[in-house]
């Protein structure tokens, strides 16, 4: 705990962390090779992962 985070707590306030932030999701596909224009191609596995201002609150353990 930092000393400003302390002195806060002797005075009864309790800190908090407030996001604004976005939240996105991206979900990382494994495929064999990009298909030509107007084709498609099948997904062996799909791995999502969580970004944006989730990874802030993650690291100030909010």
């Amino acid at each position: 705990m930092d000393e400003h985070t302390a002195e806060a707590t002797r005075q009864g306030h309790t800190p908090a962390v407030i996001s604004l932030g976005q939240v996105w999701v991206d979900i990382m596909m494994d495929v064999d090779g990009l298909p030509k224009a107007g084709g498609f191609a099948v997904a062996h596995d799909a791995n999502p992962a969580v970004g944006g201002s989730y990874r802030v609150l993650q690291a100030v353990g909010a």
